[in-house]
């Protein structure tokens, strides 16, 4: 019979199951060298800088999508994310990064011009602004999710034409539930 973790390198997306609070990051990368894509969801306790940079570390070069769903990491940490030349998808859901107070999405997306997918579901802190430095800086973004953003998206008409005329290959833009974008909370 073969001991756990034997095989190794053969894994290229790490599951979100792989990466519970209780499993050291660290470890699971030593197994999975060359991830094209992490998912970390409802993690209990927030990533730590040296989780990120364990990431970075590693995965750099293969990076393509991450994950984070009930997870919180800090703006530093994000900003390493940011830097990987691959990363074409972020999804960030629910009680994500994103701090409660302010929006930190211009951040992240001024250093990571290559995305094609962006996921904010559930987001309340995402603002017009933030929208508008999106379709600055993702030429290439084709899919957009801002629903059930339920904050301060104020200007929606700004923001759609922005998105219009900023990101010519989208294919899907997600406003479902969206308080000023559709009429569905009256």
């Amino acid at each position: 019979s073969q001991s756990y973790g034997a095989v190794k390198y053969w894994l290229r997306v790490v599951p979100a199951g792989a990466l519970s609070s209780s499993t050291s990051v660290q470890m699971v990368l030593a197994h999975v060298p060359n991830p094209t894509s992490i998912h970390f969801r409802m993690n209990h306790v927030p990533l730590t800088e040296d989780d990120i940079d364990a990431v970075v570390a590693v995965a750099a070069a293969s990076l393509e999508a991450v994950e984070l769903t009930d997870t919180v990491v800090s703006d530093a940490a994000m900003e390493k994310l940011a830097a990987c030349p691959q990363l074409k998808q972020l999804t960030v859901a629910s009680k994500g990064w994103i701090d409660e107070q302010t929006s930190n999405i211009v951040v992240f997306v001024r250093n990571c011009p290559q995305l094609e997918r962006l996921c904010l579901r559930q987001q309340d802190t995402a603002t017009s602004e933030d929208i508008r430095v999106v379709s600055e800086t993702c030429p290439n973004l084709r899919h957009l999710d801002i629903s059930y953003t339920f904050g301060q998206v104020a200007d929606t008409d700004t923001a759609i034409t922005a998105i219009a005329m900023g990101c010519p290959l989208l294919e899907h833009f997600d406003t479902a539930r969206h308080r000023r974008l559709c009429d569905c909370h009256r």
